[in-house]
């Protein structure tokens, strides 16, 4: 009777573990297929990876700023606040815009990797192109592999990013994004105001290519006024090896040049840097404009006759009146070779 009772106690145990076994498993399908679901909610919660791609404008006009910042530096930041507050795993890329290339050769989810080089960068590099920006990394969104994918484009919405001629390109770019088997969510943020008012030193120009040591040279500046603004009496500054001469004062009209123009004597020989700078305005990477030149203390020439003279000065050289008139202080140190 004991051997009856314990197995029919241990027969009850396995039916109701079978029948335990039986009831997870269309609770565990269920959960299975609901997949998707639980993804949409940990995107919710804010804990599910994502995939995002940076479009960061470093352009030469981000260079422009108030207040001691540049709007690349704000947008340096917003970038960094932006993937610092994505979620643990995240896979980031970043696109600077100025230079057309990518911050890194390949997307990562390493952000501090990302952070750390982007305290390295700065603005000041041509246009940025943003209908190729958008064209380009829509096959790096496309290859990411989180779910939830975004694109942040970052910049100053200057004019010559967004062209007229480029809407068409523009267009075909975000449709290009949209077709996309999981079509990212698009920000555009906007860092810094737009650039009206700039004035820039172009070039300059010297009145003698070949100069030596105690001559008189020229020295023009070209420069323009970009701004809607006339400049009376703009202030130009000249420095010669770091070391500012006397200023000078231009009027610039509206969307005008100008030229200012300056007189220089070098004392000493060698290599030489000439700086022409103008008055700050927003955008100062354009308010200087540095240029080398090379004087000379003396000029090596030599002077080959196929029947010389026994002496220096001999002018029965065919040469000697050519080297009298070459050194006419110290003929002596004017070479000879015979053929």
């Amino acid at each position: 009777a004991a051997v009856v009772r314990t197995n029919q106690r241990r027969i009850k145990i396995e039916q109701l573990i079978l029948l335990a076994i039986r009831c997870a498993i269309p609770i565990l399908l269920a959960l299975m297929m609901a997949r998707p679901m639980w993804q949409g909610a940990a995107g919710l919660r804010g804990d599910q990876p994502t995939s995002t791609v940076v479009l960061l404008d470093n352009s030469y006009s981000m260079a422009a700023g108030r207040a001691g910042t540049s709007n690349f530096s704000l947008a340096r930041d917003e970038t960094q606040r932006l993937l610092g507050g994505l979620p643990r795993g995240s896979e980031t890329y970043v696109f600077l815009m100025g230079e057309g290339a990518g911050l890194l050769d390949e997307s990562t989810r390493d952000i501090s990797r990302v952070t750390e080089a982007l305290d390295k960068e700065g603005a000041g590099y041509g246009v940025a192109r943003v209908p190729a920006a958008l064209d380009f990394v829509a096959g790096t969104v496309g290859n990411m592999t989180e779910g939830p994918r975004q694109v942040v484009v970052l910049t100053d919405f200057q004019r010559l990013s967004f062209p007229v001629t480029e809407d068409e390109l523009l267009g075909q770019a975000l449709e290009r994004l949209k077709a996309l088997p999981f079509p990212p969510g698009i920000t555009l943020w906007d860092v810094g105001p737009e650039v009206t008012e700039n004035v820039s030193v172009e070039s300059i120009e010297f009145s003698k290519l070949m100069v030596g040591v105690g001559q008189k040279i020229q020295i023009r500046a070209n420069l323009r006024n970009y701004g809607e603004t006339a400049r009376s009496d703009l202030r130009v500054t000249m420095k010669i090896d770091g070391r500012a001469e006397a200023p000078s004062q231009v009027a610039l009209g509206a969307k005008a040049g100008g030229q200012v123009l300056f007189t220089h004597v070098f004392d000493t020989p060698g290599s030489h840097v000439v700086e022409i700078e103008t008055e700050g305005d927003e955008l100062k990477a354009d308010n200087s404009f540095l240029a080398s030149i090379t004087v000379r203390d003396r000029l090596s020439v030599l002077l080959v006759d196929g029947a010389p003279g026994t002496t220096p000065d001999d002018l029965k050289g065919e040469t000697g009146f050519a080297q009298i008139a070459l050194a006419p202080f110290s003929t002596g140190n004017v070479e000879q070779a015979d053929l």
